[in-house]
């Protein structure tokens, strides 16, 4: 985390650089600042919290950031008309704000990945209690998740062999075929 956060203020810092010789009169200056300081402080706030953000507020706060990093590269872009910048530390910038855009996705995927093999290893678990059981069953065991949600998981298990589906609509039935299909999952 630390390491982030020292990414971000350097990057930071190297913005402020840049906008240095612009003239005070520009407003371009202060909006390349401005905007430099919303993405610093949501960046850092990110950091500190996103294990403890649902997938939804953690996706509408990365959504957010990423939204502020396009600007900045419009700002960015924009910029290159004035020919008193220092044309090096622009592409930098824009390079550390598209490794930004990356980094804020990935955590973004990280949550649903980690959110993923949680659901997963709670069928698992229900398929060792219930060697075979009906998708009602499922439903009303998995809680508050939606149908897509769980058909997608369960499509994956049948995917990966751990599980064989019987029967269709209502009568659909999900047998636990082995555990020892679970090495890659």
């Amino acid at each position: 985390m630390n390491n982030t956060i020292t990414k971000i203020q350097k990057i930071t810092n190297s913005l402020y650089d840049l906008a240095d010789p612009l003239p005070e009169t520009e407003p371009l200056k202060f909006k390349i600042k401005e905007k430099a300081l919303e993405i610093f402080e949501k960046l850092i706030l990110l950091e500190g919290s996103y294990a403890e953000l649902k997938t939804n507020e953690l996706e509408k706060k990365c959504n957010d950031i990423l939204n502020e990093i396009v600007l900045m590269r419009q700002y960015l872009e924009f910029s290159e008309n004035f020919n008193f910048l220092d044309k090096g530390l622009l592409d930098n910038l824009k390079e550390a704000y598209s490794r930004l855009f990356g980094y804020v996705s990935g955590v973004i995927k990280s949550q649903e990945v980690v959110e993923r093999k949680s659901r997963i290893k709670k069928l698992l678990d229900l398929f060792k209690k219930e060697k075979e059981l009906k998708t009602n069953d499922i439903t009303r065991a998995m809680g508050n998740l939606s149908e897509r949600t769980i058909r997608r998981d369960l499509n994956f298990l049948l995917e990966k062999g751990v599980i064989e589906k019987i029967g269709d609509k209502k009568i659909t039935k999900y047998v636990f075929l082995s555990p020892g299909r679970l090495s890659d999952i």
